[in-house]
């Protein structure tokens, strides 16, 4: 019946191809039915199973409906076919071409705030059916509320893919997955990847200095011997101090004696004591420099020690363990 009355919808729209293809369908099942129909027994309809209002007559009626809505059927395609081949001429489609019928809807909705007041509204239909549970404003604000979290994640979403966007575009300029690339193991770069595992694991030798740098460590503390190396430079620094002192001093008396006998021949020959002494002064600014950039390399080599070897002692006697 359903491909009946679709086949009827398709000649309203004048499309009598499509028509006729659904004259057949419905053809077709037409007479399957009669066929399934007339293999029921009487005995069937007069079981005790049944209703007791079945008459024993129900199969003939059957029968004499569905060869009834099978000849009307028939006649339909034939007169449909007859007015496409003189008049439509319209291609028929194969009938497993067809799109499935879908379940149609008889009613529709229409807004009742349109048609009723609010307060004739609540006459009609009357307080709400869950008032005592869960209001309807709860309800609005509910779907509000899922509405606009929504809203927010796929914003936030939207900024978490831009800003991904832009990081791979930064690191595809600058080209840095290729230079990772470079690193992994691959038959390419084999040896490589040796080299790198022999640098992961200490070699006998620095296991050997580190083990030598500890003992010397425990026997003689860094610390002890920094305090040594500056106590000696404290005293250079003092005795270079004191001997520039003791030459300020006597170059001061040679310049008063020589300025209080000027006058004297026997003086005249004299030279002042600071042209003897530039060579001594000359000797102790290089060594003082010489103690300066000392004083510099030590601490150098001391930072070096501390942030280099000192930080990776522990691990690597671990290792060495």
């Amino acid at each position: 019946m359903a491909q009946y009355h679709e086949a009827h919808a398709e000649e309203t729209k004048s499309r009598h191809g499509v028509a006729i293809a659904r004259y057949s369908l419905a053809d077709q099942q037409a007479r399957e039915a009669a066929k399934l129909v007339g293999q029921f027994s009487e005995t069937f309809f007069s079981t005790s199973n049944l209703v007791e209002d079945l008459c024993p007559e129900s199969t003939q009626g059957l029968q004499d409906l569905i060869d009834s809505l099978a000849a009307n059927i028939s006649e339909e395609l034939r007169k449909a076919n007859h007015d496409n081949d003189v008049i439509y001429n319209d291609p028929v489609p194969n009938t497993s071409t067809l799109p499935q019928l879908e379940a149609a809807s008889v009613v529709s909705n229409f807004d009742i705030n349109k048609f009723y007041a609010s307060e004739e509204r609540s006459n009609v239909v009357g307080s709400e059916l869950f008032s005592r549970l869960i209001p309807m404003a709860v309800h609005e604000s509910s779907s509000m509320y899922s509405e606009e979290k929504a809203k927010m994640l796929r914003a936030e979403e939207d900024k978490v893919n831009l800003a991904d966007g832009e990081l791979h575009d930064a690191l595809s300029f600058m080209k840095i997955p290729g230079s990772l690339r470079r690193f992994e193991r691959s038959p390419s770069n084999a040896g490589l990847g040796s080299i790198l595992s022999n640098f992961a694991d200490p070699s006998k030798e620095v296991r050997e200095a580190v083990y030598s740098v500890q003992s010397v460590e425990r026997t003689g503390p860094l610390a002890e011997m920094r305090a040594q190396v500056e106590g000696q430079r404290s005293r250079v620094n003092d005795e270079l101090a004191e001997l520039s002192r003791m030459l300020d001093e006597e170059q001061n008396a040679s310049e008063r004696v020589l300025s209080e006998h000027a006058s004297d021949p026997l003086f005249a020959s004299y030279q002042p004591s600071s042209r003897a002494a530039s060579f001594y002064r000359d000797q102790i600014v290089d060594n003082q420099k010489k103690l300066d950039d000392a004083a510099g390399l030590d601490s150098s080599i001391l930072n070096d020690y501390q942030t280099v070897v000192a930080a990776w002692l522990p691990t690597l006697q671990r290792g060495n363990e």
